[in-house]
């Protein structure tokens, strides 16, 4: 036997199973990525319709508050918009107790309703909590202070991908911001 042919295929073998180890870790990453930029693409559209829709909570409602009702996890309020007679009522609800029909169990339904008509903006949120603020920036219970004492509302939102890699791992997206409607101030 030579001794160069076993030692040129034992070096072939290791730089063969080195470049499949790589191509291996590429792919993996590449997963990765793709599903939690899936998860982030998910969550920045769900934040910009609820800004969207905070931005013109209370438009053209003179008297009271704009705020209907507001929970940990469900917001409804009123906004007159123009051409129209009677105030639009506009909510958000999570479904924490659903379950998920997706590989993700964490996962559950984000809803907004427009004047009781109800439409799931996503199924992949694992996470939308309200926290609501007075002027002097303190957190109010809104089950114990009146709405119209509301003049800022944090969202937190997390988003997580359907599917899962690895040990399943799933993508995932977190948002928190306070929000101040103009016509709450």
């Amino acid at each position: 036997m030579n001794i160069g042919y076993i030692a040129s295929t034992i070096i072939a073998g290791i730089f063969l199973i080195s470049l499949i180890a790589l191509n291996l870790r590429v792919s993996q990453n590449s997963g990765e990525q793709t599903l939690y930029i899936m998860a982030k693409i998910q969550n920045e559209l769900v934040v910009d319709m609820f800004k969207h829709d905070l931005r013109s909570m209370g438009y053209r409602i003179d008297s009271g508050s704009p705020i209907v009702a507001a929970t940990t996890d469900s917001l409804k309020f009123q906004v007159h918009f123009e051409g129209n007679e009677n105030p639009t009522e506009i909510g958000w609800k999570f479904d924490s107790d659903s379950g998920s029909s997706n590989a993700n169990s964490n996962t559950r339904s984000l809803y907004r309703m427009v004047n009781g008509e109800e439409e799931r903006i996503s199924s992949v949120v694992s996470r939308f909590e309200l926290e609501y603020l007075n002027a002097d920036r303190e957190v109010l219970n809104p089950v114990m202070i009146p709405v119209s004492q509301i003049h800022q509302i944090r969202l937190t939102l997390v988003t997580e991908s359907t599917e899962g890699y690895g040990n399943e791992k799933f993508g995932r997206s977190f948002w928190t911001g306070e929000l101040s409607p103009h016509n709450l101030n």
